[in-house]
């Protein structure tokens, strides 16, 4: 296989004898299917640096069983379609964090599909996103943990109608049998949970302060 990124030939050859890669500053993005199959990869974190028109490719860690935790860095902007599709299913649950907290990451989008059929555990959804694709964690079922950050000028939405099979959440048995904790926060947090929750009830003993709404 002969796959080349910025003049960067076979980039998976990169991921040392630990499972770890990391993608540096002069890396402008992820191609589809770079790591496809790939059952060396265990860590991945890109930097913070990278150009703020990065982007993950479509299909592009599909597949990688071994793969544990993802440290997404500020400047990425999109997770495109399925880029991290069955992930995480043999060695540990898949842990994903974006930015350096929840207020510096820049991307906008995660894709269609993009976490779909992984074995998620964690993710911080940061503030800056703007859509938030169908089926993006369908068959999540380990999701336990997840932080939904908003701010003045952005916050997602989600489709959240629980009857459809296109719906976010699709089939996050966890999620969906009030065992997982979900925390909305930021100072929208109230009009992004009306907004999102009228055809997706999560909780009922939702708490809410001016900034912050934990649903647990």
């Amino acid at each position: 296989m002969n796959i080349e990124i910025n003049n960067i030939t076979d980039l998976p050859k990169e991921i040392d004898e630990d499972g770890y890669l990391f993608i540096p500053e002069f890396i402008s993005f992820i191609g589809t299917d770079v790591f496809k199959n790939n059952e060396s990869l265990e860590i991945l974190e890109i930097s913070d640096d990278v150009p703020d028109t990065f982007y993950i490719g479509k299909n592009a860690f599909e597949n990688c069983e071994n793969l544990r935790k993802v440290y997404i860095g500020n400047n990425v902007r999109e997770l495109k379609e399925f880029a991290f599709k069955n992930t995480g299913n043999k060695k540990s649950q898949l842990e994903v964090y974006f930015g350096r907290d929840p207020n510096s990451s820049n991307i906008v989008n995660l894709g269609e599909g993009c976490f779909a059929n992984s074995n998620l555990n964690y993710i911080e959804i940061p503030s800056n996103i703007k859509t938030i694709g169908e089926v993006t964690f369908k068959n999540c079922y380990n999701l336990n943990y997840i932080f939904i950050n908003t701010s003045k000028n952005n916050f997602s939405c989600l489709h959240t109608n629980i009857e459809s099979e296109n719906n976010t959440f699709t089939n996050c048995s966890k999620l969906l049998n009030n065992q997982s904790s979900v925390v909305i926060r930021g100072p929208l947090a109230q009009k992004w949970c009306d907004i999102n929750m009228i055809n997706f009830n999560l909780r009922t003993n939702t708490k809410v302060n001016p900034n912050f709404i934990k649903v647990a």
